[in-house]
């Protein structure tokens, strides 16, 4: 018994689809594509994925099935894309159109967009003010900087001179449940318990943002996306507020939604206006929050619009 020819099947029906989109027949066009990527998928021929994708999206978007195209569209824009400049550009450039036509004015939630990547495993959280020795002004007593690499046994040695300072405040004893402070996260740090911050100081997270299509990217009002919450009983505060008695949890994603809507007297978010990626370009961002009131705070991502420099 012959083996099925797959392969020879699938280029049939992208023959089958192409003819009946010169015909006007869509719907018959999207399904003859749709079942030729079966076969294409994850096999590493990139370029006739990105011919069927890129297809299927513009067949999608004809036919009034918006979120399909965007989905479609997305399976373009990916890591190791072999497509020239002149071709991602135009990718993205129906990517950014179908996306907005997609989204209009009755925006829900923020969506999830494929560019740039993002470095989860280089990714720093800081606690506190930036050293600016030049300006002279006082500086906090913390071996801990931005600018520095991360030293295991720097910060052990630090660990281990706190400690010391806390017995000798306490007659000697260690308090049941210290922890030493962590002025900064990173990768190599014990994330597991949660960290302080103090109120009034920023909270400093800094971004890595990798471009990997031959385009430049513009990205513009960059800034962290967060949660809050708070557990504090009345009988704890002097002026408690609604949120603070009920335990609401607010964010500044509806903010973002409807600007009519203020959290700044919650968390003051800075945010970057314009930030831009070179073709293949790898960079860092720095992003700041600051707290107000006393509670729990949840960074949960990163908001910005996307835009392509050629555009």
């Amino acid at each position: 018994m012959r083996s099925p020819m797959v392969r020879k099947f699938a280029f049939h029906m992208i023959l089958a689809g192409h003819r009946f989109s010169k015909a006007g027949q869509r719907k018959h066009a999207l399904r003859c594509y749709s079942q030729a990527m079966q076969v294409y998928k994850d096999r590493g021929w990139s370029l006739a994925e990105d011919h069927i994708n890129f297809t299927i999206g513009r067949q999608s978007f004809t036919l009034g099935q918006p979120e399909s195209a965007v989905t479609a569209f997305r399976q373009i824009l990916n890591d190791d894309s072999r497509q020239t400049a002149t071709q991602q550009a135009a990718f993205l450039r129906e990517y950014l159109y179908v996306h907005k036509s997609v989204m209009g004015d009755q925006v829900k939630s923020l969506p999830q967009l494929p560019l740039p990547c993002i470095l989860s495993a280089a990714t720093r959280v800081y606690f506190g003010h930036e050293p600016r020795l030049a300006q002279g002004e006082k500086q906090a007593a913390t071996h801990v900087s931005l600018d520095q690499e991360y030293d295991p046994e720097l910060s052990a040695m630090w660990s281990r001179l706190e400690e010391q300072v806390v017995a000798a405040a306490n007659r000697g004893v260690v308090p049941i449940g210290f922890q030493p402070t962590q002025c900064c996260l990173n990768s190599q740090t014990d994330n597991l318990r949660q960290p302080l911050a103090v109120l009034e100081e920023p909270i400093i997270v800094e971004v890595t943002f990798r471009n990997p299509l031959k385009v430049s990217l513009a990205l513009s009002e960059l800034s962290l996306l967060w949660r809050f919450s708070s557990h504090l009983s009345s009988s704890s505060l002097r002026e408690p507020t609604s949120e603070q008695v009920t335990g609401e949890v607010i964010s500044n994603e509806e903010t973002l939604l409807t600007p009519n809507v203020q959290k700044a007297e919650v968390v003051t978010t800075e945010m970057i206006q314009e930030f831009h990626l070179s073709p293949e370009e790898t960079r860092t961002a720095r992003l700041k929050l600051l707290p107000h009131r006393t509670g729990q705070l949840s960074i949960v991502g990163v908001t910005y619009n996307l835009s392509s420099s050629s555009v």
